[in-house]
């Protein structure tokens, strides 16, 4: 990154009845600026403006630090509904490849949480939460989760029969 952008700040949440002057006068504060740019924030779909965001540069890194210090989750403005959001500026570029590198370190947390599960339990069926002990046989309906009617089931036999038929604990119709 080059020396500039590290003293540029990106401020979200501006209401939009801050001015450009009001905005320059209050971050003025900090420090010296070298640039200053606001924009409008619109609703999707609308030409509403919802609020508005501002980019900064001061003339040195610290003077953006004491920026971020002194506004960040503030109401300077006196009106307005949200804090400020103010931190250091990042290029589209540097955002997306530190959203990808967080993805990556996730998977890989993932991987080795599997692989440390696989070691500590060499009986895959408890990762999955199948137990080989349960009578599978779904198309029989003689399994514990399959109990309506059905083909061949216990309560209400063949294709069409509803729900009639025996309960099976009381070996007498069901009312």
């Amino acid at each position: 990154m080059k020396e500039t952008f590290k003293s540029n700040i990106f401020v979200r949440n501006i209401p939009k009845e801050v001015s450009e002057d009001d905005f320059r006068t209050e971050f003025g504060k900090p420090g010296k600026i070298i640039s200053l740019k606001m924009k409008d924030r619109v609703t999707p779909g609308t030409s509403e403006v919802t609020s508005k965001q501002g980019y900064v540069c001061y003339e040195e890194v610290r003077q953006a630090q004491k920026c971020i210090q002194l506004y960040d989750q503030t109401n300077p403005f006196g009106f307005g509904s949200r804090p400020l959001k103010v931190e250091f500026w990042q290029s589209k570029y540097d955002l997306i490849h530190e959203n990808e590198e967080k993805n990556i370190n996730q998977v890989k947390k993932f991987i080795h949480f599997i692989q440390h599960e696989m070691q500590q339990r060499p009986n895959a069926s408890h990762i999955t939460g199948y137990n080989q002990n349960y009578n599978m046989d779904l198309g029989r309906g003689n399994n514990k989760f399959n109990n309506r009617s059905g083909r061949g089931g216990q309560r209400g036999g063949g294709r069409g029969q509803g729900r009639g038929g025996f309960n099976k604990n009381q070996n007498q119709p069901n009312q």
